[in-house]
């Protein structure tokens, strides 16, 4: 006979509870089906049991606390195998325990649906468990493997969401009235460099500045942690630049090293950049330790919001980065600083 699993207000949670008990009364594989993960703790107590947890990795639910990328991780390293499904979304949320019981709920696998909120499930026995089971494998042959790799990528997108929902705060009443009205273009600008650039590359933090150098983003690469590539633009959008980004923040010896090794090459770099660049020993000021290396462009305002602005800064980076990153993992090598 079919169970209900009701949550009422006051009331002691029902879900978790019953769930645990579920699996504790069943062989075979257990399979959920939940687009939020935040969860670990029903998964503690299986030891050898096989696991699917099939989920949904959208970088705005992500961004927003919804799912939890550490507990994804959590999970991996438990053994349990993940699969995220793309498109369309996975908005099911069904726990399959063998081929003795299934419940489909409210409630994804989540801290918060398990503790606080009002959910209501169905435990299903004999034939539904089995066209549920079904179901599940049927989406699972088609889901995504989510490995390490894989939450290292989602990761990167998930920053990039978080910038585009900072950018189109609301800058307030105590700036410049000028960069208010701009507030619109700004959105629409990153949000262009953000889609082009990561056809390309997989950006992977982001800054707003407070300082003259308005806002920058940063470009993911494989060089060492102690080098970024950075977009830059002016405050009033009347220029913009590429920079290598150079800071060990252990010695400002070792990246004066690494800036004079480069330097070196200048005409070489140059070249292959295709353009003259400016060198900044910016370090040598005794309030940063940091040094430059940069591609600057001035342009009429307005003018970087156009598409051709865009592609050329995009394109900018992505020859700044090609044209430094395998010198910049040689001279890690060769000061064993990688």
């Amino acid at each position: 006979m079919d169970e209900l699993i009701i949550e009422s207000v006051g009331d002691e949670r029902q879900h978790r509870g019953r769930l645990r008990k579920l699996l504790q009364h069943s062989d075979g594989p257990v399979r959920i089906s939940s687009p939020y993960i935040t969860e670990t703790d029903l998964l503690s107590d299986l030891d050898s049991r096989s696991v699917k947890l099939l989920t949904s990795t959208t970088p705005d639910d992500l961004s927003e606390g919804a799912s939890s990328l550490a507990t994804l991780s959590e999970i991996l390293e438990s053994k349990v195998q993940c699969r995220f499904f793309p498109r369309p979304t996975l908005h099911a949320k069904v726990y399959i325990f063998g081929e003795e019981s299934a419940v489909v709920s409210s409630a994804n696998f989540t801290k918060k649906a398990f503790n606080q909120n009002i959910e209501v499930g169905c435990v299903l026995r004999g034939t539904p468990v089995i066209r549920l089971t079904e179901w599940f494998d049927s989406l699972w042959a088609l889901g995504i493997e989510l490995n390490s790799k894989q939450l290292e990528e989602i990761q990167d997108q998930v920053e990039a969401r978080r910038f585009w929902l900072a950018v189109q705060k609301p800058l307030g009443p105590s700036v410049p009235s000028w960069k208010n009205s701009i507030c619109t273009d700004r959105v629409a600008f990153w949000s262009q460099v953000l889609e082009l650039s990561m056809e390309r590359s997989v950006l992977h933090s982001h800054s707003e500045s407070q300082s003259k150098t308005g806002t920058f983003i940063r470009w993911k690469s494989g060089v060492p942690p102690w080098v970024k590539f950075q977009f830059v633009i002016g405050e009033r959008h009347d220029w913009w630049r590429v920079e290598v980004y150079i800071d060990n923040e252990d010695s400002q010896a070792f990246n004066q090293k690494v800036f004079d090794m480069l330097k070196a090459k200048e005409t070489q770099l140059e070249d292959q950049f295709g353009g003259k660049l400016e060198w900044d020993p910016k370090g040598r000021k005794k309030d940063s330790r940091a040094f430059l290396i940069k591609y600057d462009e001035k342009v009429e305002e307005g003018e970087i919001f156009s598409p051709q602005q865009i592609e050329a800064i995009v394109d900018a980076m992505w020859r700044l980065e090609n044209t430094f990153a395998p010198h910049l993992k040689s001279i890690a090598d060769s000061l064993g600083k990688r």
